[in-house]
């Protein structure tokens, strides 16, 4: 039986706009747009001072002023406990730079990581719950914004085991892609749903495998969702199996491409490594080296840490790093200044919190991200944006587990935005009393 909801009246400039998509209409596009599109653009323009600060963060903090954040913060339980996790892993930063005695330049810096991340996740929550389409004007202008930090910066240098593709047009035409994703979900669902899978797939055939990878688990977890009966256990486990199965096959045919020449570079040149190139896991070893390795740093001081930006002064971890690939000691000494990092680099934000912050850090982190996926599964209350969350969301935890930390910062607040914006509405629909005015509530999608 559907559920009586009173209908709760929109009010000026408070809480959420509803989630229908007409960003072309002008009269839509209010002061909200234009500020997510200037924050989107200003992730293209950085300075240096302490670390590399982008103008966005700067537009944040101004911006903050604009939005009303401690209403929000006050309405949403969610964005409460993603602040107080990244401000618990400040304080678990703070306390193992003083224990490891860091430098005070460094400690900064790696104090910004937590401190611009909460603020960034808190000013983009507060644009999406006061306007869920400035989603799309904030990616048009990360678009935009990507190339003119190309241009800054000049095209990303790779070696023999990155990538072009991957570095220097992704981050161009990721936001472009997750756009038109949006476009083809209000025409077709299903056809989104192929056209995103398909776009997974080319993204791991140029060399693009995580963001690809992210696709690809999307464009299954939007099938799923958007069926509209439950699917019995059993069922669903057969589902679960051969999707498995079948992103098995889809490997052996990567890897084989690989051994045949097809596919160079990067994948080529990892998978020389390998003694089994079949096993996914064995190629996760090589492409993810430095997660083991932080694995490593962090069991030799597992409560208090290494510190902001750990150094490896012995070489001890260099060693290791080089010993997984298969580099020989003469080769390795040889090309000492090649293979020999100063950092401790642990490519994966959860590990790279225990190794900057110890227990603390890893408990601060931990709170973000598990507050993140308790609350996923209310993406579907985006309705058109539902898809791009689906894709973010899968994005975001591959990077929590195999990605620098620097994305608690860059790409962390845009999905947790969605997701606080996503949990509030569904507030509305089910207690519209206790939740921020501006949206009528609705039947949710799952309901029969």
């Amino acid at each position: 039986m559907r559920r009586n909801v009173d209908v709760v009246k929109p009010m000026s400039n408070q809480g959420l706009a509803p989630l229908s998509l007409n960003w072309w209409d002008r009269s839509q596009f209010d002061w909200v747009n234009m500020l997510a599109f200037a924050y989107g653009i200003g992730w293209g323009v950085t300075f240096a001072f302490i670390g590399r600060w982008y103008v966005a963060e700067i537009i944040a903090i101004s911006g903050l002023l604009l939005v009303s954040p401690l209403t929000s913060i006050k309405r949403s339980s969610l964005l409460r406990l993603i602040i107080f996790g990244y401000f618990v892993l400040f304080v678990g930063i703070f306390i193992s730079d003083q224990i490891n005695s860091i430098p005070n330049e460094r400690s900064l810096r790696g104090l910004a990581n937590p401190v611009f991340a909460a603020i960034n996740a808190l000013f983009v929550s507060c644009l999406f719950m006061r306007n869920s389409k400035s989603a799309i004007s904030m990616l048009v202008g990360i678009s935009i914004g990507s190339l003119l930090l190309r241009l800054q910066l000049g095209w990303v240098d790779t070696r023999v085991e990155e990538n072009q593709f991957k570095a220097n047009v992704v981050p161009i035409i990721l936001p472009i892609i997750l756009i038109s994703i949006i476009l083809a979900y209000k025409l077709n669902r299903k056809l989104a749903v192929y056209f995103i899978f398909i776009t997974g797939s080319m993204l791991v055939y140029f060399g693009a495998r995580s963001t690809g990878l992210s696709f690809c688990v999307a464009a299954v977890f939007i099938f799923m969702s958007d069926q509209r009966v439950r699917i019995p256990l059993p069922r669903a486990v057969t589902i679960l199996l051969l999707s498995i199965a079948g992103g098995y096959g889809l490997y052996v045919l990567y890897i084989q491409l690989v051994l045949d020449g097809v596919l160079g570079g990067n994948s080529a040149w990892q998978v020389r490594l390998m003694a089994n190139p079949y096993n996914p896991l064995e190629l996760l070893v090589y492409g993810r080296t430095e997660v083991v390795v932080a694995v490593s740093a962090v069991r030799d001081a597992p409560f208090f840490g290494h510190g902001s930006w750990a150094t490896d002064t012995t070489d001890h971890y260099s060693r290791i790093f080089a010993a997984i690939r298969n580099i020989p000691p003469e080769v390795y000494v040889r090309n000492y200044q090649y293979f020999s990092q100063e950092l401790i680099k642990g490519h994966s934000v959860i590990l790279t919190s225990w190794l900057w912050g110890g227990v603390l850090g890893v408990l601060g982190i931990s709170m973000v991200i598990y507050g993140a996926l308790r609350r996923c599964k209310d993406i579907v209350f985006l309705e058109s944006l539902f898809p791009v969350a689906a894709v973010l969301l899968a994005d975001f935890v591959w990077n929590a587990m195999f990605s620098p930390i620097g994305h608690i910062r860059t790409t962390f607040p845009v999905i947790l935005g969605l997701i606080v914006c996503a949990h509030a509405a569904r507030e509305a629909i089910w207690r519209p009393n206790e939740i921020l005015h501006g949206v009528s509530p609705r039947r949710p999608i799952s309901q029969t």
